[in-house]
């Protein structure tokens, strides 16, 4: 008996460890800080709303203390100073969508493959356990290729003035 609720208590433990390390870890943007912009490799598109409230797109080239080089579509390169940005943010794709999609997928498919073997008799195809797994995995890949072809991507503040 106490061998037992040992095993369960380690195992719960586990799993509450397990369930919060794979939380998403967000920092919030500090106003006033270069950090994340500076941080980022050249290459990286971005979008920088100034203070004047012109929007302006490109590709980050570089950053120094005192500015932003940008490279627009056009090939032209700009220089913003520091001073003059509201905010910088950046696209980042996100995975929830297909997360949501290969959950779902997968208990479809469980639930399809669980259901067709009822019907069959001595064979591969017999074992209910065997079809809900290979049904489940082939619709698990299936809503997971779907969630990513759904999914928007989410705005990231990089930087934003006090």
């Amino acid at each position: 008996m106490i061998k037992t609720t040992m095993k369960l208590r380690r195992f719960s433990c586990l799993i509450t460890w397990l369930v919060l390390s794979t939380l998403p870890t967000r920092a919030g943007v500090i106003p006033d800080r270069w950090e994340k912009v500076d941080a980022l490799k050249p290459g990286c598109k971005i979008v920088v709303q100034l203070k004047s409230q012109d929007r302006v797109e490109g590709t980050l080239m570089e950053t120094n203390q005192k500015a932003l080089m940008l490279a627009s579509e056009d090939g032209s390169i700009k220089e913003i100073p520091k001073l003059a940005v509201q905010t910088v943010t950046q696209e980042r794709p996100s995975n929830r969508s297909t997360w949501i999609g290969t959950g779902i997928g997968g208990a479809a498919g469980a639930g399809i493959g669980a259901g067709l073997s009822g019907g069959l008799d001595e064979t591969f195809l017999a074992r209910t356990d065997l079809m809900a797994l290979t049904f489940g995995a082939v619709g698990a890949l299936a809503g997971a290729m779907i969630g990513r072809t759904l999914s928007k991507p989410r705005q990231e503040v990089l930087y934003r003035a006090k």
